[in-house]
């Protein structure tokens, strides 16, 4: 009877290569999760940063354009003063111009504005409008709210109930309808607004820095519109915008800056208007 021999096939594998086997497998993966980790990562800081930057050149070129497309390059005190941190802009929304027939007299002291107008004119309450004075003597201009219009056969009466008519009354006064807007930066929220057409809006968030210089024609820097002299002309706006973005614990910050010309088509003018601020004493 034959006995059973005992079996010399070695083909399969040993325990110790098993394990070797899923140690260089698991290194392996370990080294694949890793890469694909730090790729993800990488791309998503990617696009946090495009995104950034893109939210940082857009907020700044709402602002340029605004700067750019100002009536008569006229910087205001409305919505916001326009200072260190905001600015205000007055832009034309209605190329018409009206003349002023009066009152002829106790002008500066009357919150009213007698215009020659067509039959088409029509301003709703609450338009801002421009009260020009473009004689050489002053080349001035200030803004009111419209409180009410009341047209009595070719004169319409434009009533404001913010101020006192501040410029000085001339035969030559004339009225045109903008739209003033403004920047203001709200530091605790660290959010940009704009304002316009009466009302407020978030521009851009996580702003950390927003400055405005005024540079007049000589190179003089002010840190406030009201610190440069009557005598000066505004030639440039310096604009400075920082935005911070927190990734995964890391803060990110992009700046941008610009020096933005400010418009010289002088229409009612050889030269560029002064702005007044409402009630601001004015000798005619």
């Amino acid at each position: 009877m034959l006995k059973p021999t005992p079996s010399t096939d070695t083909s399969g594998f040993t325990l110790v290569e098993l394990l070797v086997a899923m140690t260089v497998l698991l290194v392996v993966l370990g080294i694949v999760f890793t890469s694909l980790t730090e790729a993800l990562s990488q791309q998503r800081n990617t696009a946090s940063t495009v995104s950034l930057e893109a939210s940082l050149r857009r907020t700044s070129q709402i602002i340029t354009q605004d700067l750019r497309n100002s009536a008569y390059g006229l910087l205001t005190g409305t919505p916001y003063v326009s200072g260190n941190t905001s600015i205000s802009i007055a832009r034309i929304t209605d190329t018409a111009v009206h003349s002023v027939t009066g009152p002829a007299t106790g002008f500066q002291a009357s919150t009213l504005v007698q215009v020659i107008t067509p039959t088409t004119f029509n301003w709703p309450v609450g338009t801002r409008f421009l009260l020009i004075n473009p004689t050489t003597a002053q080349k001035t201009a200030t803004a009111h709210t419209l409180s009410t219009g009341v047209t009595t056969g070719g004169t319409i009466n434009l009533v404001h109930a913010t101020a006192t008519n501040t410029i000085c009354y001339s035969p030559d006064n004339l009225v045109q309808r903008v739209n003033l807007v403004g920047y203001s930066l709200n530091a605790t929220q660290r959010i940009l607004y704009r304002h316009s057409q009466g009302t407020e809006t978030p521009l851009a968030y996580g702003v950390s820095n927003f400055r405005v210089t005024y540079i007049d024609a000589a190179g003089t820097t002010y840190t406030r519109l009201q610190d440069m002299p009557a005598a000066a002309t505004l030639a440039r706006v310096g604009l400075q915008l920082d935005m911070q973005r927190t990734e995964r614990g890391i803060v990110k910050t992009r700046s941008i800056s610009a020096s933005v010309e400010i418009p010289k088509v002088f229409t009612l003018t050889n030269s560029p208007l002064r702005y007044v601020a409402p009630n601001t004493s004015v000798a005619c």
